[in-house]
């Protein structure tokens, strides 16, 4: 009875994949799936072309610092604004996305130089005020994803602001801490609201959590934003839900939480 052969695959080295020889777009496609302070503390001392890659725009075009408590200090404000200009210079300014918290001045005024590049700008809880939107905002024609939930310093004058450089708006989440219904004792401010109905006219997607606004200001909305399909105002209390011209507008909605 013969024996059966096991074959053992032998791989030449001398034939083996060259990492180095790959193009820097797909070695920046596998390196972005690295933590970014991993990919910087490990990936660059493999080789002098991984190194090129990592230094190069390729990699930095989609941050996410958003993760790393490392860089969140109460000690150093300013850390987090130095990290992000590092970033979006070693992209060229060609920044698609950003998503980080405690974002300050120069953290902004650099991304806001990304221009044209920026598609999405997720920046809650940052340390921007208005004055500061309205000093280093800059044209974002491509600007489709925002989120400032938690800006606190930001108000209608901020959002206005953004309205009229982000033309291309379609998704806004300016979410605000809950309040149980009971204590809510804030009054009716209508100001946000009528600033993004009166900037904000491509918005698809809407999250107003916690908002001020009454149903003066939600009605703005619903009649200036006329390509809005999903709605959130969930404790919003100011709003009265049980209003007829209300109920019949929001049916038209896909999706309206409240």
């Amino acid at each position: 009875m013969r024996k059966k052969r096991h074959q053992r695959a032998v791989v030449d080295k001398k034939k083996g994949r060259n990492w180095e020889t790959l193009h820097s777009e797909i070695l920046a496609s596998i390196f972005i799936r690295i933590p970014p302070h991993e990919m910087l503390k490990r990936v660059p001392f493999v080789c002098k072309s991984w190194n090129e890659v990592v230094l190069g725009p390729h990699c930095w075009q989609d941050i996410d610092v958003s993760v790393r408590c490392e860089i969140r200090s109460h000690n150093d404000p300013d850390k987090v604004d130095r990290v992000l200009e590092k970033l979006v210079k070693r992209t060229n300014y060609t920044a698609r996305q950003l998503c980080t918290f405690d974002m300050g001045p120069r953290g902004f005024s650099s991304i806001t130089n990304c221009g044209s590049c920026l598609i999405s700008l997720i920046m809650p809880v940052g340390n921007i005020t208005d004055d500061m939107v309205l000093k280093y905002i800059k044209p974002l024609p491509n600007l489709k994803y925002l989120d400032i939930s938690y800006c606190f310093h930001i108000t209608h004058k901020g959002i206005a602001a953004f309205g009229n450089n982000c033309k291309s708006l379609y998704n806004l989440k300016r979410c605000m801490p809950s309040i149980p219904f009971e204590e809510n004792s804030s009054p009716e401010d209508d100001s946000e609201a009528k600033a993004i109905a009166d900037t904000m006219p491509n918005l698809r997607w809407l999250q107003l959590c916690s908002g001020k606004f009454g149903k003066l200001g939600l009605f703005e909305i619903l009649a200036k934003c006329k390509l809005l399909t999903h709605l959130d105002i969930y404790e919003s209390w100011n709003v009265d839900l049980n209003n007829a011209e209300f109920k019949s507008i929001t049916e038209k909605l896909r999706m309206f939480l409240y």
